[in-house]
């Protein structure tokens, strides 16, 4: 069984140069971006938009709560919602 291909993507990082990089690359493969420069920007999105989000792509190391906190609170709002944690250091303690 095939799992369905992510359509909208809620990305969430706060070093503006990655957040921009990421997205152009998603935007090129075909995805719709909801970008967030925090995660307070990232529930805003969330609450406010009327697309369905498929996938959060966060970065692990945000403030004021981490993008697995964010994970969490997201989760509880939309169940279905897939997650997947990016870290720019080499080695992240989750």
């Amino acid at each position: 069984m095939s799992l369905p291909i992510a359509k909208t993507i809620l990305l969430v990082e706060d070093e503006p140069i990655l957040l921009k990089f990421v997205r152009t690359i998603l935007e090129r493969a075909g995805y719709s971006v909801l970008a967030a420069a925090s995660p307070n920007e990232a529930t805003r999105i969330n609450q406010d938009s009327n697309e369905t989000i498929d996938l959060l792509l966060t970065g692990l190391s945000l403030l004021p709560i981490s993008g697995s906190e964010l994970a969490v609170w997201l989760k509880r709002r939309r169940p279905w919602l897939r997650v997947m944690l990016m870290s720019k250091i080499g080695r992240a303690h989750v």
